[in-house]
């Protein structure tokens, strides 16, 4: 398949957040996210993982409220859902090691 040039590619990756539970167990819940691809070149050395997140992620499913129903995306949202620290690290080592480098996705 050739390459195809194109100025901006966004994609669609599937992150995997993995929370602690009682008894020591770890529950896995699955959001999909839809990341503008940016070079890392971009990158300013005194940019934070939470700046180049804001940066990148441009919309998200499967994210639910404690109720089960569907969190509209927005900065705030985002900036909400990152408070958590296991979330914004899940999302950043997902961006990096697999969007950026091109790596297929570890469901």
């Amino acid at each position: 398949m050739a390459f195809v040039l194109q100025k901006e590619r966004k994609v669609w990756w599937p992150v995997i957040i993995r929370v602690p539970v009682d008894d020591g167990n770890v529950e896995e819940h699955k959001i999909r996210l839809l990341f503008h691809i940016e070079s890392r070149k971009k990158w300013a050395e005194t940019d934070l993982v939470s700046d180049i997140l804001n940066r990148v992620v441009i919309d998200w499913d499967l994210v639910n409220d404690v109720n089960g129903d569907a969190v509209a995306f927005s900065k705030k949202n985002f900036a909400l859902l990152c408070e958590d620290e296991r979330a914004e690290m899940a999302i950043w080592k997902t961006y990096d090691e697999q969007v950026i480098a091109g790596a297929p996705a570890k469901n």
